[in-house]
């Protein structure tokens, strides 16, 4: 959850300031000449998204391990594996 929250806080962070002076974000686009340097936001985008997929591998990845060490017949074992995997799709 730590991990979550804190990607969520520098992602929030790196778009609020994704140009400098941050008010450039909306002059920017309005045609005047104006002074002020932006960020690729592609590239911060596909990082973003990157980084959400590998954390939602790793979470749905957590319980397995549990899983295994249920006393269960090998059967149901691997049947409630297969369920808890389903979210990889």
């Amino acid at each position: 959850m730590l991990i979550c929250i804190l990607s969520l806080i520098s992602f929030l962070i790196a778009t609020v300031f994704e140009c400098w002076p941050v008010d450039f974000s909306w002059k920017g686009w309005d045609g005047e000449q104006h002074w002020g340097k932006c960020t690729n936001i592609n590239v911060q985008g596909w990082t973003n998204a990157a980084a959400n997929i590998a954390m939602d591998l790793v979470i749905i990845a957590l319980p397995l391990p549990q899983l295994v060490n249920l006393h269960l017949p090998l059967r149901k074992k691997i049947f409630v594996c297969f369920m808890f995997s389903i979210g990889f799709l």
